[in-house]
């Protein structure tokens, strides 16, 4: 019998994130993890079983992508993951995280955060 393992980076030990009104608080995956199945109000079994995977590919994108996180940093690669993965999730989490700054002709929303995100 043989045992494999796999080793990534993790945030839940050792990384700060830094708030919008300028304090700082350790990762608190559960949230992220809280935040993304609220996304999927049309899919439960996507809010209950998917919704774990997308954390995890969030919170590695952030270990090895981004230096300094900040709560906007976490909400930009969330709406992205779940944007590829599920259209309409990613409009859920970009209305309940407040991405959305208005919406444009046609209907489409303009997201803010998206924006900044990409430009880097």
């Amino acid at each position: 019998m043989a045992f494999t393992t796999h080793e990534r980076p993790t945030l839940r030990d050792n990384r700060l994130v830094r708030l919008n009104n300028g304090s700082s608080e350790p990762f608190n995956p559960g949230k992220l993890l809280l935040s993304i199945a609220a996304s999927f109000s049309h899919d439960k079994k996507a809010a209950t079983y998917d919704s774990w995977w997308l954390t995890e590919t969030v919170e590695e994108i952030l270990a090895t992508e981004v230096k300094n996180i900040t709560s906007d940093d976490i909400a930009a690669v969330a709406h992205a993951v779940l944007d590829r993965y599920d259209k309409l999730a990613g409009i859920q989490y970009a209305a309940q995280q407040q991405l959305v700054t208005s919406v444009r002709k046609r209907g489409r929303p303009s997201l803010a955060l998206l924006d900044r995100a990409n430009r880097r």
